[in-house]
């Protein structure tokens, strides 16, 4: 299958890929990292549902309807990407 499971984070200024083999992996399974970007001084998550933005997900029924990351990068400038969440709660 060519089905992975990825996962990303913050990790000392620089954000990182994560990428296991499988889906299902057990805790403490073999995990691929990647950096994909460095000096980063701010990152900002938003989850927008029900025609609003937070920025806490505690919802463990739901999917937001979609979500916001925002990167400030030291040698570069604020970045702003939305996603649509595929079967995310529209109301």
């Amino acid at each position: 299958s060519e089905l992975r499971k990825v996962g990303y984070r913050l990790q000392n200024g620089n954000l990182e890929r994560l990428s296991w083999n499988y889906p299902d992996t057990a805790p403490g399974a073999d995990v691929q990292k990647t950096t994909l970007l460095t000096r980063i001084t701010a990152f900002k998550v938003r989850f927008y549902l029900k025609g609003q933005w937070v920025t806490h997900w505690t919802d463990t029924q739901t999917l937001p309807a979609a979500i916001e990351f925002s990167l400030t990068l030291a040698d570069y400038a604020e970045i702003h990407r939305r996603f649509l969440v595929a079967n995310g709660a529209t109301s």
